[in-house]
């Protein structure tokens, strides 16, 4: 069956995305689909909504093509990390067509019903994107890119597999919310491989070692109270996991250089972990920067994104 289910998933992309058939969609998809998107692109209900979405979206971005790089399955659910290229030819979130190409990542989980795609839950690079369409946005969080030095590489000898496990999500997300001060510190210990990597794009691609991580995560710790990470959909399969979860705190502290808003932030992130004999070998992650930038006041709306 999980065979089965990717094959559903890459139709999807193969015959719908790239290709524009949206007439697929009334085989492959469920008429009340539901979509759990960031907030740049939205959450549109229904597959005649999406098909609307799709059509639009395809004669703004010429040649629309999504590269996926992997996918798995579990049970009903299908996991996939892709990459999006396309030409910007008219008018997108406010931007009139410039010619450029445009380049972004994605996570996405889909949930399968009765042999047809019901639910998705997403991230998208929504910062990369408003970046390359010249819309200013705030500097995303410091991390060190792999040419800056000081990160450890992973070995180039492939490393021994071992299976993944959603419970590796489940410790890191009740570590960031404990209140003790050396939790984070503790689980990343027992997690974490030597020479770690995480991937992450925030609008420009960032790499990650544990000496990057810990102090991100541990920032966020400092300046939110009542922190909840909860997980909403997930995906395992050999030594890969992925999952999508919610994050929610009160910015009760400075916090990228905001000061303390009392306000209460919830926005999604999307990840994708590899698991090595050692322990978690590396990662990818894309969170709604752009959700939790509008929560803090740090960027307005932008015309004609979704919800």
């Amino acid at each position: 069956m999980s065979e089965e289910n990717k094959a559903l998933v890459l139709r999807f992309y193969e015959e719908v995305m790239n290709n524009g058939r949206v007439d697929v969609l009334d085989e492959i998809m469920t008429p009340d689909f539901k979509d759990h998107g960031e907030t740049l692109l939205g959450s549109p209900t229904g597959r005649e909504v999406l098909k609307q979405g799709i059509t639009g979206t395809r004669q703004i971005l010429e040649g629309l093509t999504v590269h996926l790089q992997e996918i798995h399955a579990e049970g009903d659910l299908v996991g996939v990390r892709g990459r999006m290229s396309c030409v910007h030819r008219g008018t997108f979130f406010g931007v009139p067509g410039t010619g450029n190409e445009l380049s972004w990542a994605g996570l996405a989980v889909f949930r399968i019903q009765e042999g047809r795609l019901a639910e998705r839950w997403f991230n998208s690079d929504s910062l990369s994107i408003v970046r390359q369409l010249g819309i200013s946005t705030p500097l995303a969080q410091p991390a060190m890119s792999s040419s800056e030095g000081g990160l450890p590489a992973l070995d180039a000898a492939p490393r021994a597999s071992a299976s993944a496990s959603i419970e590796d999500v489940r410790r890191l997300a009740v570590a960031i919310g404990d209140p003790d001060p050396n939790a984070l510190s503790r689980t990343l210990d027992e997690l974490l491989a030597p020479g770690f990597v995480l991937h992450e794009e925030a609008g420009s691609p960032l790499v990650m070692g544990r000496e990057v991580l810990e102090p991100v995560l541990s920032s966020f710790k400092e300046a939110c109270t009542d922190v909840e990470v909860t997980l909403e959909a997930s995906v395992t399969e050999g030594n890969a996991v992925m999952a999508h979860l919610r994050v929610g705190g009160i910015q009760r502290r400075e916090w990228m250089g905001l000061p303390a808003t009392g306000k209460a932030l919830t926005w999604t992130l999307t990840l994708l972990a590899v698991r090595s004999a050692e322990g978690l070998s590396e990662g990818w992650i894309i969170q709604d920067r752009l959700g939790l930038f509008e929560q803090l006041g740090l960027m307005a709306r932008i015309p004609g994104q979704g919800g």
